[in-house]
């Protein structure tokens, strides 16, 4: 069964240190209805711990982009998978992302 998408997304975490990430998400509203989603939410669910935010809104494009230096126990690795979880209103969306 497919599921049909809203938004896209593009992360980065990049290592600043044996114990601290920086960890950047863009994400790109692709729906139809760029009004519906309001204000919304989203947390990123990492071996190494969570990242996210709450009651952000998207520019007049769609679009977000968001920005945390983090302390973290280990690494984030390439064989890690991130789910990244997205609220609005009354839809969730998630997305797993895999590591390049």
């Amino acid at each position: 069964m497919s599921q049909t998408r809203t938004f896209d997304k593009m992360e980065i975490v990049k290592s600043i240190g044996d114990k601290k990430e920086n960890k950047k998400i863009n994400l790109t509203y692709i729906g139809n209805d760029l009004d519906s989603v309001g204000e919304f939410e989203f947390k990123l669910d990492a071996p190494n711990g969570q990242w996210g935010m709450g009651a952000i809104k998207l520019d007049k494009e769609g679009k977000f982009e968001g920005e945390s230096n983090m302390n973290v126990s280990e690494k984030t690795s390439k064989s890690n998978q991130l789910v990244l979880h997205i609220e609005w209103g009354n839809q969730s969306e998630e997305i797993v992302l895999e590591n390049e």
